[in-house]
């Protein structure tokens, strides 16, 4: 009979992410065969996908990993860098009295940690409030790491903070006093108190230094490079860091770069735009996916779309374009695209708010969201146009190339997509319920 150790490689080490260290364990504790069945995915589920939190110690936890006489360095596949630190507790935390009713549900393993991660916590704290610590601390030990790991294959820079959850390792690892061992199960109510925080990103001061000291180390088994993962902004100190590194040189085999170019206020705009160009023809044309969101870019400048030019073959999204004028702008830009080169897949989410999101003003029209899959030239391709309605949606086919080689001006082109809705006054009714905010479509 078919077990689930029958299952590939692939589906095993998925399957494994799932698992925690005490399940291993139990696992490979069962008996001799179980263990040795065991072994190569247990080593995988904690090797394959390593988390970089911006912390001394997990950064040089990487290093050692890298150097291990073992040979664990080449289980590494997938980095995750985050600028987020395990001793940034929520605010509840200290305000969490287990002597309030719940002390009878907790032992005194439970009160040694909650008093231990306070201590860790306020320590921290005490250090990040004083002078920034010197960033080579924290740089030095990733250069050191990366040559050593041959097998990495993605990187995903994460500036954003978020709420998340340490494993036991990460456990012993910040907090080595609390002795958190096999078969340690900690209080449920407890457990979601201390281990799911939000990490804010203020705490590390050295990003900016922490980008292109990465980007300068060649990668050439690097597949998959995403900047700005999720839904976090770039800030000032942010920018000098992306725009200095030289993509192509460095990871020559990448294949799918996602960025987000996502920026506080439309005057920062006009200072990075040019450096957004230079650093995008800096990438090469080797690229299978380009995704890029610019939902804070005001227009598509000349450079970029001739960095567009140069992926023929790319899956290319636009999440948003923002224009100035977006009725005539988005329409030259899907002329030009339409053009120029063929897409395997495009989606772009227009003015969801049925205004302009850079100037705020009202505007008199509410363009759809288009997505498309496939040779724009070819029959069989259709184009999926939806928004609001007095029905709340609507949804349309179109063959969008055939649309675009039919109609040379911008209002004839929108009013047929979307079947004259676009100006429909009781339709853009329906935006101003809507929050004035970036949520829009996606």
């Amino acid at each position: 009979m078919a077990t689930i150790f029958d299952l590939p490689n692939e589906l095993m080490d998925e399957v494994g992410i799932d698992l925690d260290e005490d399940d291993w364990l139990a696992l490979r504790m069962t008996c001799q065969e179980l263990s040795e069945k065991c072994k190569e995915y247990h080593l995988n589920s904690k090797y394959t996908r390593r988390r970089v939190l911006l912390v001394q110690e997990s950064i040089e936890n990487l290093a050692k990993i890298s150097q291990h006489s073992s040979g664990v360095n080449l289980r590494v596949r997938y980095l995750d860098i985050s600028c987020l630190s395990p001793y940034a507790l929520e605010d509840g935390f200290y305000n969490y009295k287990p002597w309030d009713g719940r002390r009878n549900s907790l032992t005194d393993g439970e009160l040694k940690m909650i008093e231990a991660v306070r201590k860790f916590s306020r320590e921290h704290h005490k250090q990040i409030e004083g002078v920034s610590p010197d960033s080579n601390i924290m740089i030095a030990p990733l250069i050191q790491a990366l040559p050593n790991l041959p097998n990495l294959q993605s990187i995903c820079f994460n500036p954003g903070g978020q709420r998340t959850e340490l494993t036991r390792p990460e456990w012993n690892l910040f907090y080595p006093s609390l002795e958190y061992g096999p078969g340690t199960r900690i209080n449920s109510g407890l457990r979601s108190t201390i281990s799911m925080r939000t990490l804010p990103r203020m705490f590390y001061k050295g990003w900016d230094r922490m980008l292109p000291a990465i980007c300068s180390v060649p990668t050439p088994s690097l597949r998959h490079l995403t900047w700005n993962h999720g839904h976090a902004y770039f800030i000032t100190g942010d920018q000098p860091g992306l725009f200095t590194c030289e993509i192509g040189p460095v990871f020559p085999n990448l294949k799918v770069l996602k960025v987000i170019f996502r920026f506080l206020g439309s005057g920062l705009i006009e200072v990075w735009m040019p450096k957004i160009s230079q650093w995008l023809n800096s990438i090469g044309c080797n690229l299978e996916e380009l995704e890029l969101d610019l939902k804070y870019i005001a227009r598509i400048d000349d450079e970029i779309k001739e960095v567009v030019i140069t992926l023929p073959e790319s899956q290319f999204t636009l999440s948003r374009l923002a224009m100035q004028d977006p009725k005539e702008g988005c329409f030259e830009v899907l002329k030009f695209l339409s053009d120029d080169f063929k897409l395997k897949l495009f989606k772009l989410a227009l003015q969801g708010h049925g205004r302009d999101f850079i100037t705020k003003r009202e505007t008199e029209y509410a363009l759809p969201d288009l997505e498309a899959i496939g040779d724009w030239s070819s029959k069989s391709m259709i184009c999926t146009v939806w928004g609001l309605d007095v029905e709340k949606h609507y949804y349309f086919s179109k063959h969008l190339g055939r649309e675009l080689w039919a109609h040379n001006s911008p209002d004839v082109f929108w009013d047929s997509i979307t079947e004259g809705i676009w100006v429909d006054r009781e339709a853009l009714g329906l935006y101003d319920d809507l929050p004035s905010s970036d949520s829009g479509y996606s």
